[in-house]
């Protein structure tokens, strides 16, 4: 039946414009997630240097305390 077969041919059209979009929104979703993968990248980084100045400081304070103490 010609009507069934345009009713299928719609159809099929209507889920693949709905397939796209959804394809859109995933390939957009995906490109956010790396941003912010990439952005906590470099905080994990940061965090990671400034905790080693930190550290250092810390261990000349303490170096430093010991000689006073030392005195």
């Amino acid at each position: 039946n010609a009507n069934n077969l345009d009713s299928m041919i719609e159809e099929i059209a209507t889920a693949s414009v709905e397939q796209s979009q959804g394809v859109q929104e995933i390939s957009k979703a995906m490109g956010e997630l790396d941003k912010v993968t990439k952005q906590n990248s470099i905080i994990a980084y940061e965090t990671s240097q400034n905790t080693k100045s930190l550290n250092d400081q810390a261990t000349g304070l303490k170096t430093i305390s010991i000689k006073q103490i030392s005195k």
